[in-house]
């Protein structure tokens, strides 16, 4: 019996190695630098596990306190929260190779304010945090640079939350979607793009009425200044610049 359950965890282990795709972990951001090899030595020392979720499940819920940070390895979340009033916020969106909760995992004892939840069908992979900030006794050269693309992470998470700041901090619907979709052409280097949320979402993001915003944009359509299809967006510069 004793060495059923060697033999199993054994199994366990290995089948482990072959569902894990090294090669596409080490494109990831919070694995930048760290060759395949040094990840199949690397991810042990971390109590990493994965895990499927459907689309509307929870990740990560307001109010609990994680000690773990998710890698999506495929699909998209949504981050939001809602007040006393019911009213929703959408404070951003995740999709393939990024990170979330990067910084609630960091600090310890202070529970979520957010809700994570899948937007589509998601793989996460989850790491521990304390495994991973804490170079093990090895002083692992690849441990190192990890904690190094976390703190990056954790800058660029900053980053977007000022962003957002910016966004919503103009008066009007218009001047909102102006300051966002002026953002995204930079971000893009091009006046076409695709946006990480539906209408309702993108509503969430600048805090504003779901149907005022379809009704501002369709406002901007009609004046020339847009194009668009669902979350795909064409910003027609000249027009712009003919309206000042």
């Amino acid at each position: 019996k004793a060495f059923l359950n060697i033999n199993c965890g054994l199994l366990y282990i290995l089948l482990k190695e072959v569902a894990m795709d090294y090669s596409f972990l080490s494109t990831l951001k919070i694995f930048e630098g760290i060759s395949p090899e040094e990840l199949k030595h690397l991810l042990p020392c971390l109590n990493w596990h994965v895990k499927k979720f459907k689309k509307g499940d929870f990740i990560f819920h307001a109010g609990e306190v994680i000690n773990e940070i998710g890698v999506i390895l495929s699909g998209n979340v949504i981050i939001e929260a809602y007040d006393l009033m019911g009213n929703k916020n959408v404070f951003g969106g995740s999709s393939k190779g990024e990170v979330v909760a990067v910084s609630y995992s960091f600090t310890p004892n202070e529970p979520l304010i957010v809700n994570v939840i899948a937007d589509s069908d998601v793989e996460m992979l989850f790491i521990d945090i304390n495994k991973s900030i804490y170079v093990c006794s090895a002083s692992c050269k690849f441990h190192s640079r990890l904690v190094s693309n976390l703190l990056n992470i954790i800058a660029n998470c900053n980053l977007s939350l000022s962003r957002r700041s910016l966004h919503t901090s103009h008066k009007s619907i218009r001047t909102k979607l102006i300051s966002y979709l002026s953002y995204q052409v930079i971000k893009n280097s091009s006046n076409e793009f695709d946006i990480p949320f539906d209408r309702e979402h993108l509503a969430g993001y600048l805090n504003v009425e779901r149907s005022a915003l379809s009704n501002e944009l369709g406002k901007m359509k009609r004046e020339g200044l847009i194009d668009f299809k669902k979350n795909h967006f064409v910003i027609n510069q000249e027009a712009f610049e003919a309206s000042m």
